[in-house]
């Protein structure tokens, strides 16, 4: 299958859907200023049902399995949609419903080789002097970082910062990958720490030689937050995945994990993922970053439980993704 629907056709095709729908369906039933439209013969017959060919399509569609939320910010365009997968003991056909802006492009099998050549020929291929990064911190001191970041970037020479400068920082609005505390923010749906849990954090970045403070209040980025500020000062690509599953009955129900990539103008790219209560942050090179997209991307459910191919431990809610060494 390889075809398009507008949105209006996407509602249309959502509002007919007489199959059962899944906690994972990527329709739609509604969206301002968007009415139902006709749908071409693909879909439905001169009765108004499926056709037989349209019909193993929207089994997938209305109650997937697995599905990868997908989006790539990249110099030249933007990936955004999402893949949907059934049970592998199925037989029935991966779908994926990526959105163009102007419509949305359906095709069967999943295209995973032209994505990811499309992936690859927008990183940077390369990474300049490569060097590690691996940060474990609590979701509140990554915040914290993030700030310290962001006024990183907005200088030419790392800045002297006071806890107000931080404070003005967090509650920054919402402007996509401008400010990557208020993305953060967003992304992980967090309220306003106190000022005491601020001190508190500040001290635990401290210890952890991301900053150093002054008996005066004054905080100055250490050399690896320098670096991260540097790093990220310019984004040659931002990449996002959600991988949520349907595990088994007598499992946890739902197994989710979000995996954010960014590419810097070296680059490096940084995996950033929580886990729990905590936020954990590792370096990758061009060619860890295609692989793990590549792995995500093949198979979800190995990740989460014994659907996939390669069988897992019992899972939980949250499961990590490889370290950038296993890929």
């Amino acid at each position: 299958m390889d075809t398009w629907l507008s949105f209006s056709q996407l509602i249309a095709l959502s509002q007919q859907c007489g199959i059962p729908r899944g906690a994972l369906t990527p329709l739609i039933f509604s969206r301002r200023g968007e009415a139902p439209a006709a749908l071409p013969p693909f879909w439905l017959d001169t009765k108004g049902n499926f056709t037989s060919q349209a019909l193993p399509f929207m089994q997938v569609l209305a109650d997937p399995q697995a599905v990868n939320g997908i989006a790539f910010v990249l110099p030249d365009f933007i990936i955004e949609g999402s893949l949907c997968y059934p049970d592998p003991a199925s037989g029935r056909p991966q779908v994926s419903l990526l959105n163009s802006g102007e419509g949305l492009h359906l095709q069967s099998p999943i295209p995973r080789q032209s994505l990811l050549s499309a992936l690859q020929a927008q990183l940077l291929p390369e990474t300049e002097d490569f060097q590690p990064v691996g940060l474990s911190l609590p979701i509140l001191d990554a915040w914290l970082l993030w700030a310290m970041v962001d006024l990183g970037r907005e200088h030419e020479h790392p800045p002297i910062v006071s806890l107000n400068d931080l404070v003005e920082t967090l509650n920054r609005p919402y402007n996509l990958l401008q400010n990557l505390a208020a993305w953060y923010c967003r992304a992980l749906e967090l309220k306003q720490p106190s000022l005491h849990e601020l001190k508190s954090s500040i001290k635990r970045l401290a210890a952890q030689g991301l900053v150093v403070t002054s008996e005066a209040g004054e905080i100055y980025a250490t050399d690896i937050t320098r670096r991260l500020a540097h790093e990220f000062n310019d984004l040659n690509a931002f990449l996002m995945l959600k991988t949520s599953v349907l595990l088994d009955e007598d499992e946890d129900g739902l197994g989710s994990m979000r995996n954010w990539i960014f590419q810097g103008a070296s680059g490096m790219g940084l995996l950033f993922f929580v886990n729990g209560e905590t936020a954990e942050m590792v370096s990758l090179s061009p060619a860890n970053i295609l692989n793990l997209v590549k792995r995500l991307l093949q198979d979800p459910f190995r990740f989460f439980s014994k659907k996939g191919n390669i069988p897992a431990r019992k899972p939980t809610r949250v499961r990590m993704p490889p370290p950038p060494e296993k890929l």
